[in-house]
């Protein structure tokens, strides 16, 4: 999913029509508070599908940065101690577990919503 476009359509209590478009690679990991509004507007606006797809691009994130630390893993033991390799992977490892938690907490927001009726 490169885009989630959400679009909303005049009605009685929203006074006009629009639409908001984030480009997902560069909005998402999101804050909570983010998470929640864009997907209270995607559950309110978008179909049953859109945001079965914004989940998979989430679980396909969360498994290409899991490919991502098994590389480090492999790579850090031939590393010598000291070393600026050494410590990029150690910094590289705690940035994409950072990364992966916020797409996961993103991922459960998002279930919550999709699970409400």
């Amino acid at each position: 999913m490169e885009k989630l476009r959400i679009e909303w359509h005049k009605t009685f209590d929203e006074p006009g029509d629009g639409y908001l478009e984030l480009i997902t690679d560069v909005f998402f990991p999101c804050t909570v508070e983010k998470a929640k509004k864009v997907f209270h507007l995607a559950k309110r606006w978008c179909s049953d599908e859109t945001l079965l797809e914004l989940a998979e691009y989430f679980k396909t994130k969360i498994s290409e940065i899991d490919e991502l630390i098994l590389e480090i893993k492999h790579k850090y033991p031939d590393t010598r101690v000291g070393s600026k390799e050494k410590k990029q992977c150690e910094t590289d490892f705690k940035s994409l577990i950072n990364r992966q938690k916020k797409y996961q907490r993103n991922l459960n927001i998002l279930q919550d919503y999709i699970e409400r009726k």
